[in-house]
This record gives structure tokens, sequence and C-alpha cells, in this order.
């Protein structure tokens, strides 16, 4: 007998906002309850509008401290944690898309999820026990964005929650 077949990831757009709606709990009730209500992912690929980069580039592999992107707000929203672990092999099969569709992209091993990334997460995974990547934009035309989705999208079937984060 093998394994029940998994149930394909959705992929989701989330309006983040700034750190403050750390404390809105009705914001954080309705992202805590859409993700109750989706299928566990096995990893979550994170794209935020906070990181544009040409080639895209994929973030920590593992732990590594936050990206505090935001000025102005009381100190405790810069000592925020969110201990997922990294996804390399995520990483790994992200890469090989790419390069399957021959779209230029690099590595940055030291960045670490920024405030589009953290902050729905802590509302949607608290526990932060979900292996998280986060990939950069590789700009904003939509061409270049619609090659990036198509390349990426087998990942949907392979229990991948794919999440784009703006406002």
């Amino acid at each position: 007998m093998g394994a029940a077949p998994r149930k394909a990831m959705p992929v989701i757009f989330l309006a983040h906002g700034a750190p403050p709606l750390l404390d809105d709990a009705g914001w954080m009730g309705e992202l805590s309850t859409w993700a109750k209500r989706m299928p566990r992912p096995e990893s979550i690929l994170m794209l935020s509008a906070h990181w544009d980069s040409r080639p895209a580039r994929l973030g920590a592999t593992t732990t590594v401290p936050l990206v505090h992107d935001f000025y102005g707000f009381p100190q405790r929203y810069y000592e925020t944690k969110y201990p997922a672990p990294g996804a390399p092999a995520l990483a790994a099969r992200v890469r090989d898309l790419l390069d399957r569709s021959s779209i230029a992209h690099g590595d940055d091993p030291r960045r670490g999820l920024d405030h589009g990334a953290f902050v729905p997460l802590l509302a949607m995974y608290p526990e932060a026990n979900v292996p998280v990547l986060q990939l950069s934009l590789p700009g904003l035309e939509p061409a270049t964005l619609a090659s990036f989705g198509r390349a990426l999208a087998p990942l949907a079937d392979e229990g991948v929650l794919g999440v784009g984060s703006g406002f």
C-alpha cells in the first residue's frame, strides 16, 4: 500500500502591512483560521514585496536572524523572533526548476526572513515548525513574473505552500 496522494497546496497572497498587525487580534485570527483550513504544507516558499533583486535570489536555508526592515516602531517589534527551520531541499528544487526554465538566479545565504514573511507567518504557523525559504522577486515586469510563476508551479503538487506577501 502506498501513501495517500498529497493534496495540491494553494498559492496565496497575503496583505501583511506593518508589524503592529501582530497586535491586531482580528487579522491574526483570520490568518490563523486560514492556515488551519488548508492542508499542512511540507514547506513554504515565500516571496515578499520587500525583496526585489535581479537575478532572483534564494535566502538562507538555515535559521538566521530576521531582517527587521522597518523603522520607527516600538522596540518590541525589533525583538521579534521566528526561528522556522530552513528549507535546503526546497532551495535545491527551486534552483532546478529555475534552471530548467533558463531563469537566472543566485543565493544570499545570510539573508533572513523580512517582515513581509515573518509577520504573516507568526499568525499562520506560530510554532515556526514549517520549513521556510524566501525567494526574491525578479523585478516587477509582468512577463517575467508570469514566467517565474510557471517555472515554480510544480511545487504546489509537492506540498509547498506558495505565498506572495505585500500590500
